[in-house]
């Protein structure tokens, strides 16, 4: 009987493996975007966790290379209630553009300064994120008046 047996499982698997199963199919370069890791900035402050959206630009991706290494807790000081600036530990390169930051940009100053913007603010800046949905009023109120230490990561998602 196992004489007749294995030569059956034999030509079971190879008529299983030679039927007219589909060809294994490949992504298109848009699906293995849409499945790619995406980036998201997370910021605690004030009790409250806020995600912003990330920038599509050099500097933001260095930003996010380095913050992947771990968490950031970063000190920020009081800059005239229009923003609250602090020194990263690290320098990142910047793109320098013409631009009115709004309540809820962090933006980069040459260097390696980031200022989380509660009002508006012209000048020459690399935008890294935005954190969207707060007016400056409601940011002023969650970051408070004087120094707030803040802490920054990167969660990642499909």
């Amino acid at each position: 009987m196992k004489k007749l047996l294995l030569p059956l499982i034999a030509l079971l698997l190879l008529t299983g493996c030679a039927s007219g199963a589909p060809p294994l199919q490949t992504m298109s370069p848009e699906q293995e975007a849409a499945v790619r890791p995406t980036p998201n900035l997370v910021i605690e402050a004030g009790g409250r966790i806020f995600y912003a959206d990330l920038e599509h630009n050099p500097s933001a991706e260095a930003f996010v290379e380095k913050l992947s290494a771990g968490p950031l807790e970063l000190e920020l000081h009081d800059n005239g209630g229009v923003e609250k600036v602090g020194s990263l530990p690290w320098t990142l390169e910047e793109s320098g553009e013409e631009l009115t930051a709004e309540p809820g940009d962090l933006i980069l100053y040459p260097g390696n300064r980031l200022a989380v913007c509660c009002g508006q603010n012209a000048g020459t800046f690399t935008r890294l994120a935005r954190i969207g949905g707060l007016s400056g009023d409601e940011l002023r109120r969650i970051l408070g008046d004087g120094d707030v230490t803040v802490s920054l990561w990167i969660e990642w998602s499909e």
